[in-house]
């Protein structure tokens, strides 16, 4: 389908983009891009054709997972919903761990097949500004 095809392209610019950025700013002025406010409902197709688009081809290693969330909460901005990055760690065989997952309005993005084995230390935008 040419839509899924445009939404694979750009995901891989939102995640090439936020590979960049996350070199150039660091995550903590960076994750000023996601905004604040409120957002129109979710609508689950799209959400659902965005994470695929976002997961398609893409590659693990550091912060592989953060680069995802930013692609799809980009992604999501850009159509008017109000995404959530989600940001904890855990300890892994004595080293400790990050990830990143994204929701919107509860409805699960990209990185929640992991989210539960990870304590949440952060919400972007927080409840409390």
């Amino acid at each position: 389908m040419a839509a899924d095809r445009g939404l694979a392209v750009e995901a891989a610019l939102g995640r090439f983009a936020a590979h960049a950025l996350l070199r150039l700013l660091g995550f903590k002025r960076l994750v000023r891009t996601l905004g604040r406010g409120t957002g129109r409902p979710p609508d689950p197709l799209l959400v659902t054709r965005i994470a695929a688009a976002v997961n398609r081809n893409a590659k693990g290693g550091a912060n592989s997972c953060l680069r995802r969330a930013f692609a799809a909460a980009w992604m999501l901005r850009m159509r008017g919903m109000m995404p959530r990055l989600h940001y904890g760690v855990r300890r892994w065989e004595g080293e400790m761990q990050a990830h990143a997952w994204l929701e919107v309005e509860g409805l699960p993005v990209v990185g929640y097949d992991q989210a539960p084995d990870f304590a949440l230390l952060a919400s972007f935008p927080p409840d409390n500004p």
